[in-house]
């Protein structure tokens, strides 16, 4: 299987527990703060601004709360220095390098979470 034909890949390395908890820890704090923050949420506004941001895209329609919020980035990497050190980790970039080779570079990085009943 490869990155390239699916669009997807499974690697053999992975983070540790104890980072991949950190992380939800660190996206559940990242929500919050934009639920607090006091402007209404704009899908399609929010979209185009999360190329250069670490903003929070909600569900179209719906009030800001955990539930609603299904996605973070696109540039998480550079506006969090907590996804800087993560997509800079030893098993993330072995995984990159396994799925697309030794030359690459991270122009996106989001996280997308699809909360129960999201279709």
């Amino acid at each position: 299987m490869s990155f390239l034909e699916e669009g997807f890949a499974i690697s053999r390395w992975s983070l540790p527990e104890a980072l991949c908890e950190q992380a939800c820890t660190h996206v559940e704090s990242v929500v919050q703060r934009a639920i607090r923050t006091p402007r209404e949420a704009h899908f399609w506004t929010d979209f185009r601004g999360s190329a250069r941001s670490a903003s929070v895209l909600f569900q179209e329609g719906t009030a800001k709360s955990p539930q609603t919020a299904i996605r973070y980035g696109h540039a998480l990497h550079h506006a969090d220095p907590f996804f800087a050190a993560l997509v800079a980790h030893q098993a993330v970039q072995r995984s990159l390098e396994e799925a697309l080779g030794p030359r690459f570079s991270i122009l996106q990085a989001a996280v997308v979470r699809k909360p129960p009943g999201l279709h």
